[in-house]
């Protein structure tokens, strides 16, 4: 009715950490129940030593992929409160010697180079067109080249039926009242991905996150 957000969600949990801590363990609810299915889809080559977790807060898609793949180490990039849930499930999955953390700012950490995939998971949603581009030129930056770049997020005109679609436009309506966020189509970030150089672009939805859809590219 004001047209003015009552607050931005993120700042606002961020300053409560009981609240940040209930909203990461809702988060690891769905990596734990999509989690198997994310690593088997995106279907990394078994030579891949390199894996970088933008704004990866719980980690627990990083330990899966590292699980799965023996020869993987991983980079969780996130703030400090992020930083801690995953260094909490690192030691829960006694990988301290794979997985590292990396407390930053995403705009201003260097991502470092040669990367064999990075996860922008839950992440473009927070972005315009503008920002986007700028998040995926940094990706295929640190990436080598044949790397991969990996985006979770809702998807508009990437999955089937009405409900589906339905809970799509809630999130959307959530994202922009409470954090300035928005929902993108998928011809929107085919573009991006072309611009910023990617290629062999592949769209996945996915049955254990309704209204989540994988976005696989590779570096040409």
């Amino acid at each position: 009715q004001t047209g003015e957000r009552p607050y931005d969600f993120y700042e606002w949990a961020a300053s409560r950490p009981e609240l940040y801590r209930a909203y990461q363990q809702q988060m690891m609810m769905s990596a734990h129940n999509a989690g198997a299915d994310v690593v088997r889809k995106v279907n990394l080559p078994e030579q891949a030593k390199s894996l970088l977790d933008v704004g990866g807060a719980h980690g627990l898609y990083s330990l899966l992929f590292c699980q799965q793949h023996p020869n993987l180490h991983a980079t969780i990039l996130d703030s400090h409160a992020g930083a801690q849930m995953a260094q909490e499930n690192i030691a829960q999955y006694q990988m301290q010697d794979r997985v590292k953390t990396v407390v930053g700012d995403l705009w201003q950490t260097d991502w470092g180079d040669g990367h064999d995939v990075i996860l922008l998971f839950n992440l473009i949603h927070h972005f315009g067109a503008e920002g986007n581009i700028d998040l995926l030129q940094r990706a295929a930056a640190a990436l080598k080249p044949g790397g991969r770049v990996v985006i979770l997020d809702q998807i508009v005109g990437n999955v089937m039926g009405q409900a589906t679609n339905a809970l799509i436009r809630l999130i959307a309506w959530q994202y922009y009242l409470l954090a300035d966020g928005r929902v993108h189509e998928r011809d929107e970030i085919k573009s991006w991905l072309v611009q910023t150089g990617f290629q062999d672009i592949r769209f996945i939805g996915l049955s254990k996150l309704p209204g989540n859809s994988l976005v696989i590219a590779v570096k040409a």
